[in-house]
Order: C-alpha cells, then structure tokens, then sequence
C-alpha cells in the first residue's frame, strides 16, 4: 500500500475516533462510567490523526503551502491540548476542538488552490 493511500485511511480512522469521542463525551456528560475511556479513546484518535496528517502532507513548494502546512500542525497541537484537558476534567477541550475544525476546514478548502499555484 503507498503512503499517501495508508495515510489517508489513518487520517480517516483517527478523525472519526476523535468524532466518536467527542460526541461521548458531549452527550454523556453526567455518566461517569463512559467518562473514563472518552479521553483515552480521544487521545488514540488524535495520535493516529497525527500520523496520517505527516503521511500526507504536500511537498513544501512554496509560501502558501507552508503557511498551511503550519495551520495545520497548529490544529494538531490544539488537538493535543484538548486530550490534555479531556483527562484533566476541564472543559476547555470543547473550545480547542472548535478551533481545530475550523483550522482543518480552513487548510481543507485552501490546499487545493495552493497546490495548484505551486504547480504553476
């Protein structure tokens, strides 16, 4: 398997482990049992998300890609702090997932405009 293809589905696989995570933790706020796992489950997505993010990333052609490159790795580092806050207790993690999504939306609808400048 190549390695743009595997790190797409470990992109995939670790977007919808923090999906799943998120909306446990959001839903069952008041049930302390699933409380527990959500943070672990969260923080596996999130290392897998990491990984298939590197695989994938696109060469470093020119300033727009880096420039997006670099809101992309800032996305990743407030996923990180969200598991940080998830085993804390604090409920700042929901404000540092917002973020992150709107980062990655934000890197999801430029890259392809970037790339296409870079081939230019």
């Amino acid at each position: 398997m190549e390695k743009q293809k595997l790190g797409s589905i470990l992109y995939i696989a670790g977007a919808l482990m923090v999906l799943a995570a998120t909306v446990v933790y959001v839903v069952t706020f008041d049930n302390m049992t699933l409380q527990k796992y959500v943070p672990w489950i969260f923080s596996v997505g999130v290392v897998i998300d990491i990984a298939g993010r590197v695989m994938t990333l696109p060469p470093l052609k020119n300033f727009r890609v880096r420039r997006l490159n670099n809101i992309l790795a800032l996305s990743s580092i407030l996923l990180i702090a969200s598991a940080y806050f998830m085993f804390i207790g604090k409920h700042y993690c929901i404000i540092t997932i917002l973020l992150s999504a709107i980062m990655d939306l934000w890197y999801s609808y430029r890259i392809k405009g970037a790339l296409e400048d870079a081939k230019k």
